[in-house]
């Protein structure tokens, strides 16, 4: 069913998140946030892969720089070598690294020496240390300033930081160009099948051996069998009726002649004679009625319709029937309302609204309103129970009051409203019974 704009308005919002602006609305947007979303997941991924490599090479670059003067240091202190131990001193002062033996020196900044393989540890920005006890037990500790290494991972992290907006930014265009290249034929179907065009009649839709395609062509089979399912209902329609026409017309013309024969004004025969012209008449409208349904909306002839004359015309074919039930029937219709519309499908929408009241109505009275706006029938009848109202102008859909009825009325009296371009719903009465209204959609 088509959702009314109340009903629409109604639905809660949902708060606006991250994931509800990239993975809701169009196919388009859902897949630029996907593209999104995994280029993220991958720079991080790359991220946390790039900076653990980065500190294994930094780790295996400071003890390369570090260890071979270490090793050196141990061995001149092993050997006892001062013209040796004087050129050491040098070079570790041209290479920027201060050397402490058996905890001399920062010993707070610098982790305890373990036996083994020396320990480094990053101590700044740009200081590491290298830890080592001999086998003599004697500790030594050199730190040292790598300027290099601080230059280097600032040119890493911009890289990284270029590199991954690059991706961001690409992602977002690929998953746009991408979505648009799929979208686009779905768009086109949509737009083909909102305009009422068979997607059949396009093949640059039809021969897709994609998904669209497939698609495509399951709604140009559809609507195939659609088509020809309302033609043949069409057809029969107006076959139907139109076969009719014409055992009314012989009986009307029988009964023109028994009531200009009859000899008494009054009697049993004259009621009898009443009835039977009354309901040949009721016929004849309702066939005329289903010929003008059968036809499609934009084939039916429109013009200039006074409803205040046709509304009291209607009322007054009813009011005796009102009378007999015992029930007050009002009418207020206001002078000069014409709209645009059908003599034939508006008088059913009068005639079928009042049957209804008609034959619902247990109490009070039944009230007949014309405006500007529309037309409104209140009765006084057993309100209408919730389950029923949402079906309450489907085929076949019946009161619950047991009254006879076939439960076509207020489903002719939609199907007529449709062809009209006018709206017709329902609404429980203020004080009990029910309100039927009917709003003109094209006022002349």
């Amino acid at each position: 069913m088509r959702r009314t704009v109340t009903e629409r308005r109604s639905r809660p919002r949902r708060p606006i998140t991250w994931a509800t602006v990239f993975f809701s609305g169009s196919l388009r947007r859902r897949m630029a946030g996907a593209f999104l979303a995994l280029a993220l997941l991958e720079s991080l991924v790359f991220g946390v892969l790039a900076w653990g490599a980065y500190h294994a090479l930094s780790v295996y670059l400071v003890r390369w720089h570090l260890e071979p003067v270490l090793e050196l240091v141990a061995e001149v202190d092993r050997d006892g070598d001062e013209a040796a131990a004087a050129v050491l001193a040098q070079l570790a002062d041209d290479m920027d690294i201060k050397i402490y033996r058996d905890g001399a020196g920062p010993t707070k900044y610098i982790p305890a020496p373990e036996r083994g393989k020396p320990r480094l540890t990053r101590l700044e920005s740009e200081r590491y240390a290298l830890s080592w006890r001999s086998k003599q037990g004697r500790e030594y500790v050199l730190v040292g300033k790598i300027d290099d290494f601080d230059d280097l991972e600032e040119v890493l992290l911009q890289a990284f930081l270029l590199c991954a907006a690059g991706g961001l930014l690409a992602a977002v265009v690929f998953g746009l160009t991408l979505g648009r290249r799929i979208s686009g034929p779905l768009l086109t179907l949509a737009r083909r099948i909102r305009d009422g065009e068979n997607p059949g009649d396009t093949p640059e839709l039809l021969d897709r051996r994609d998904e669209v395609g497939l698609l495509t062509r399951a709604f140009a089979e559809r609507e195939g069998e659609l088509r020809a399912f309302l033609v043949r209902e069409q057809l029969f329609t107006g076959d139907v009726s139109h076969e009719l026409r014409t055992p009314l017309t012989v009986l009307r013309g029988g009964l023109e002649i028994l009531e200009a024969g009859r000899s008494m004004e009054s009697g049993p025969d004259a009621s009898i004679l009443a009835r039977m012209t009354r309901t040949v008449d009721s016929m004849s409208e309702t066939v005329n009625t289903l010929l003008l349904l059968a036809r499609r909306p934009e084939q039916l002839e429109r013009g200039a319709l006074d409803m205040t004359a046709l509304v009291c015309a209607q009322a007054n074919a009813v009011e005796q029937a009102f009378a007999r039930r015992g029930l007050a029937f009002e009418i207020d219709a206001a002078p000069g309302i014409v709209v645009r519309g059908h003599a034939g499908l508006a008088g059913l929408v009068v005639r079928n609204l009042l049957d209804n009241a008609l034959r619902y109505a247990e109490t009070g009275g039944v009230v007949l309103r014309l405006d500007a706006e529309g037309l409104i029938v209140e009765d006084g009848g057993p309100p209408i129970t919730e389950n029923l109202r949402e079906r309450l102008f489907e085929r076949g859909v019946r009161g619950g009051n047991g009254t006879p009825g076939s439960g076509l009325g207020l489903a002719l009296v939609r199907r007529a409203c449709e062809h009209l371009g006018w709206a017709v719903n329902y609404r429980p009465g203020p004080d009990g019974g029910n309100v039927f209204y009917v709003r003109f959609r094209c006022r002349f």
